[in-house]
């Protein structure tokens, strides 16, 4: 690896940290991942594996240590190796097939999905976050249950953990 190469990504990754750190949320209390912007910047510039792994690995830890969302850290650990190998993939096939000035944005694009999309399965399955996120799109008719919740057949809605309760006529879960 070159000292000139890993001097700009780390400065890369320092430009990203500062502004993942001060940048306010915009949309909904939000906030842009500006590291993730730098560190697909940083592949466009370094398209090599050794220097992916190293990007990948400086911007999950910074990453982690500035995020404001609860169970991040861990996200951010997976999801940032991950998304810069896709990238690098996706940016790899695509570098002599399409002209790069319209290649960049639309790659960028996608992989702020894929990241996204990584950190939220991440923070769903694992950390164990945003239990009972899903259940208003999956049950479509809710109606009036024994235990006063909302409930379609025989599963009620009241919170984030699950136990059973037995009642005399009929039996069904409770989400407290």
């Amino acid at each position: 690896m070159k000292t000139r190469v890993l001097v700009i990504l780390s400065l890369l990754v320092a430009i990203g940290a500062v502004l993942h750190a001060v940048m306010p949320p915009l949309l909904f209390g939000m906030k842009p991942d500006m590291l993730l912007s730098m560190m697909f910047l940083g592949i466009m510039l370094f398209p090599k594996p050794k220097y992916v792994i190293v990007l990948a690995i400086a911007t999950g830890v910074i990453s982690a240590l500035t995020t404001d969302a609860p169970g991040g850290q861990i996200a951010n650990m997976i999801d940032k190796p991950i998304t810069a190998f896709a990238f690098l993939a996706l940016f790899l096939m695509l570098k002599h097939v399409v002209n790069i000035n319209i290649a960049a944005p639309v790659l960028t694009a996608v992989g702020t999905i894929i990241s996204g999309s990584i950190f939220l399965s991440v923070a769903l399955f694992i950390v164990g976050l945003m239990q009972g996120g899903f259940f208003g799109i999956i049950h479509r008719h809710r109606t009036a249950c024994s235990c006063s919740e909302y409930a379609c057949n025989d599963r009620c809605f009241s919170g984030r953990t699950w136990h059973i309760e037995t009642g005399k006529t009929s039996n069904s879960v409770i989400l407290t």
